[in-house]
């Protein structure tokens, strides 16, 4: 899993830059900007944390040994296209619901969770034991102030070193996406010890 979070913390860089350069690019144009924030960045985002979970499974679960990840893909139709299209149902679908919208790192947290909960419910059926997907009430708590944590962490950084509003957005875009790790790890864990 080491591996998977130095791969992570370098595409989590990039991912920024690139955000700027986006940005930048698509300034004049409501619809490339929307289409950026909404399609391209997520995409991008999905990515990320795809390499990461690829690269820490199955130590991701807290398992010592699973069926590889190509061993999983191949033995279901159509699985990696499943997995692409629910991370990107939920960056685009998520910030339409009101409310949830507002609330800062959901959308990634919930990719990761999802993705997660994909891979386990593969490795599940490879297995043949039954899985509940659905995490307790102390897990989520536990989830919820990793990324509230996050949240207070960025504002205080943001208004002690950083006076643009750009700079601002970025690095709270940098710990959402940082603090999305613990958020999956916890899920994942949850998972790994019903395998």
């Amino acid at each position: 899993m080491i591996a998977g979070i130095l791969l992570f913390l370098p595409l989590t860089a990039v991912l920024l830059i690139v955000e700027l350069r986006l940005d930048s690019a698509t300034r004049g144009s409501p619809v490339q900007g929307w289409l950026a924030e909404h399609l391209y960045l997520p995409l991008l985002r999905s990515a990320a944390l795809l390499i990461f979970i690829f690269v820490a499974h199955p130590e991701l679960f807290g398992i010592p040994e699973a069926p590889s990840l190509g061993a999983l893909l191949a033995d279901g139709h159509y699985r990696f296209d499943q997995l692409i299209n629910v991370l990107l149902l939920i960056a685009l679908l998520l910030p339409m619901v009101p409310l949830l919208d507002r609330v800062s790192g959901l959308t990634l947290a919930l990719q990761g969770m999802c993705a997660v909960a994909l891979v386990a419910s593969w490795m599940a059926s490879e297995r043949g034991v039954p899985i509940a997907l659905a995490p307790d009430i102390w897990l989520v708590v536990r989830i919820s102030a990793v990324l509230l944590a996050a949240r207070i962490a960025g504002e205080l950084l943001a208004r002690e070193f950083l006076v643009t509003r750009r700079n601002r957005e970025l690095i709270l875009e940098a710990l959402r996406m940082l603090a999305q790790l613990p958020a999956v790890v916890l899920y994942a864990h949850f998972l790994g010890a019903q395998l």
